[in-house]
């Protein structure tokens, strides 16, 4: 039974009319219940009955089924109206990296997208093999996540390294595939059967998210109160005779950049 939650990049109404007729031109002998705020998929199989259900509010889809095949409702209506949900950059890191072993459609995508915080953006991400399992590798402005599942079946495991956490990342190319190696302190990570092609793009990819995760914060800008101080005690100068005119317009216009 699956679930998902994902960010409307259009308006709710718009894509609760999308999903009801994809739902009547693909799978036609469903019931379907639209309210303003749902779309409801039924079907009876003998005793069974299938559900999936689609709810749209505040920006925001929720889709939620009830057994298997009302999943396979769910998933192939959310890859339909894949236009209208927010899917991180996945498509564009794809298309910017080369990586086609994750192109739109991949068996994984939404686990990986269930596992992204509000705001979190992908990097890059490919397809390789983790303690023989399949296994996407993806890069995040803030983590590297591995979703590994079964060659069958929906079931998968993820793990997570913080950026900060990771100490380098290498690669190994062959003829056709490659490894990637992920190293903390206290651990090392091997992501085999990697395209050779796209083992490359994604260790250059990762290492300028960690650059980029490691270069320190610009300094607050200086909120001037230096300057009003330091003109003040100018100022008390020049009444007390200490500085002349010529000497405090100077100064002064020192202070200011002038």
């Amino acid at each position: 039974m699956a679930e998902m939650t994902r960010t409307l990049t259009a308006p709710d109404q718009e894509v609760l009319s999308a999903i009801e007729q994809f739902v009547q031109s693909k799978f036609r002998k469903t019931e379907i219940e639209r309210q303003p705020d749902h779309v409801a998929v039924r079907r009876k199989v003998l005793w069974q009955k299938q559900e999936a259900i689609f709810r749209a509010s505040g920006g925001t889809l929720t889709a939620s089924g009830n057994c298997q095949d009302s999943d396979k409702v769910l998933y192939k209506t959310m890859e339909a109206i894949s236009d209208m949900l927010d899917d991180h950059g996945w498509d564009e890191a794809a298309r910017t990296h080369g990586t086609k072993s994750v192109a739109k459609g991949h068996l994984f995508k939404d686990k990986v997208l269930d596992e992204l915080a509000p705001g979190e953006r992908i990097i890059v991400a490919t397809h390789g093999f983790h303690d023989d399992k399949p296994t996407i590798l993806t890069v995040t402005d803030r983590r590297i996540i591995m979703i590994s599942g079964e060659v069958l079946g929906w079931d998968a495991a993820s793990q997570t390294i913080a950026l900060d956490k990771v100490s380098s990342i290498s690669e190994k190319t062959g003829f056709a595939l490659g490894a990637i190696r992920i190293s903390t302190s206290n651990d090392e990570i091997e992501v085999k059967k990697v395209a050779t092609d796209e083992v490359k793009s994604v260790v250059s990819a990762a290492r300028r998210a960690l650059e980029n995760n490691s270069a320190p914060s610009p300094s607050p800008a200086t909120n001037g109160g230096s300057s009003v101080d330091e003109l003040k005690n100018l100022a008390e100068l020049h009444a007390a005779g200490v500085l002349t005119d010529e000497e405090f317009a100077a100064a002064k216009a020192r202070i200011l950049g002038l």
